[in-house]
């Protein structure tokens, strides 16, 4: 998914880790992670203030529930009063979050599509660099760095006189390893990626037939999706309690609990290496942010009833008392 703003921006991110910092793709992408995480910081505690806040009026909420119980248009407007009156937004809780969707959308295309985000390629382009991959391969000349199987090759060829759609960017650029100076004449941009990361090769893919060492990352990424989607459902259950609606958030939490490890598993044995390390460091930081955001978010807006923290903001410094009685005719 390419969201051009969004993309674009994280690619520049991307691209400075891995020219200037350092050019190994495990490595860079640990870092990439972890900045995008920070910057998200504020979305997700704006996410839990919403949720702390629809905690707080829902006895209110309850209230009026049981009062109009028989007249949802008089019951809708009611609410509505409510939320405005207490400065909470209905959409509180959901729309950071719902921001952040197309963000990590954005932060995928960058990891999986590096060719056109961190070399500024276009599709021609990477076509004619496959081309000539081929024909190195064909001619002898090919630095077969990474050890690749004819296979590769054979396929790769037959995807590109397809018209390219089918190249997979990420392995196209493992292909280029070792094979940049003589490509530099297709493109100037193209840099080597180096895609050894603690014995594993990101750029390949997942293998279970034969056997490879690569399929350790598909069952990591499933596990650390289940552990992430544990832990939010345990917190959110707790900042849910006595909200309206919380129990069918329940409910579609503990069907995203088995869904999302299932989604991890088939993309970690569907797609390269690399973009298997992104889904489980992402999962791995959401874990270690959780009780960070809870206790700053319980610290700043859990304190206290929403209507009580805005008085106490507009409310003027107390005078102290001097203990002297004031006669009141004076």
């Amino acid at each position: 998914m390419y969201i051009p703003l969004v993309t674009d921006f994280f690619a520049l991110i991307m691209r400075f880790i891995m020219t200037a910092i350092t050019s190994n793709f495990g490595l860079a992408i640990i870092l990439f992670t972890l900045l995008t995480k920070i910057l998200l910081f504020p979305f997700q505690l704006k996410s839990k203030k919403g949720m702390l806040d629809q905690r707080r009026i829902a006895p209110k909420r309850a209230a009026l529930e049981k009062k109009y119980k028989g007249n949802p248009q008089k019951l809708n407007e009611e609410i509505q009063k409510l939320y405005k009156s207490e400065g909470v937004s209905l959409m509180g809780g959901c729309l950071p979050l719902l921001i952040t969707i197309p963000i990590l959308m954005g932060l995928y295309g960058v990891v999986y599509r590096p060719m056109t985000h961190l070399m500024y390629m276009d599709s021609e382009q990477i076509n004619t660099v496959g081309n000539e991959i081929v024909s190195m391969y064909k001619e002898g000349t090919y630095v077969n760095q990474n050890n690749l199987p004819e296979e590769f090759f054979t396929t790769l060829e037959k995807q590109l006189s397809e018209g390219g759609k089918m190249v997979n960017e990420l392995r196209l650029a493992h292909a280029m390893n070792g094979n940049v100076p003589a490509l530099q004449d297709t493109h100037n941009k193209l840099f080597n990626i180096n895609f050894n990361f603690l014995g594993l090769d990101l750029g390949s893919m997942p293998s279970y037939r034969p056997f490879n060492t690569l399929m350790i990352l598909p069952i990591l990424s499933a596990f650390f999706a289940y552990l992430q989607g544990w832990l939010a459902q345990r917190t959110n259950a707790k900042m849910n309690d006595g909200v309206t609606g919380a129990e069918q958030a329940a409910s579609m939490g503990k069907g995203m609990l088995y869904t999302m490890p299932l989604l991890s598993l088939w993309i970690g044995l569907s797609l390269p290496a690399g973009v298997t390390l992104y889904w489980i460091v992402n999962n791995i930081l959401s874990i270690a942010q959780e009780p960070l955001l809870n206790s700053i978010a319980e610290k700043k807006y859990g304190g206290m009833p929403v209507v009580e923290e805005k008085a106490k903001k507009k409310a003027p410094p107390a005078v102290e008392s001097t203990g002297e009685e004031v006669d009141p005719s004076e």
